[in-house]
């Protein structure tokens, strides 16, 4: 993410994210949402499908958010995998809290919402539609669905029956050796 942003160059004035993600490392989530609120251009995040997890939170560096009509957006709780002692357990558990308090800030910071409301939203592993999303403050807007115009099912079905006359020469194939 560095390097591509990095190659934009200066001159650009609006940079578009988009996203459709289950997540990830909270590390590279950190360091992508950082990388994203220090650039200086216009920052507009696109949810086209789903803001997961790591991803929701990366999202909340937009300038401006968008959610697709037919988009979700899912806070929880930071999580990790991890075998040791107890004392282990016992000092992960306490990073763990650490990433929640500061997960926890970002999406009050953008949406408005109080910091222990958010963090029973975390708790609660809250899904939202695109208006609840809206509605909550966490995304500013929703793109609605629009309709594709006919020329574009041309290729849908054009590659329907490419699959199609494939399948019939295989079989053509099997039946001439089976001959």
């Amino acid at each position: 993410m560095k390097d591509e942003l990095k190659n934009l160059g200066s001159d650009v004035t609006e940079v578009v994210i988009r996203i459709n993600s289950v997540g990830g490392y909270v590390g590279e989530a950190s360091a992508i949402y950082q990388l994203l609120k220090e650039h200086p251009a216009n920052i507009h995040v696109k949810i086209d499908g789903e803001a997961i997890s790591c991803a929701s939170w990366i999202a909340m560096a937009g300038d401006k958010i968008t959610i697709a009509e037919h988009g979700l957006m899912m806070v929880h709780d930071p999580s990790t995998w991890i075998s040791g002692t107890a004392d282990d357990l016992r000092k992960e558990a306490e990073v763990l809290d650490s990433y929640k308090e500061v997960i926890a800030g970002i999406y009050a910071a953008r949406s408005g919402t109080d910091v222990e409301d958010v963090k029973k939203m975390m708790s609660d592993e809250t899904w939202m539609t695109a208006t609840q999303a809206k509605d909550k403050g966490f995304v500013d807007e929703i793109s609605a669905n629009k309709s594709k115009p006919e020329a574009t099912n041309f290729k849908a079905v054009h590659i329907a029956n490419w699959q199609m006359e494939n399948i019939r020469r295989r079989q053509q194939l099997i039946e001439a050796a089976n001959a």
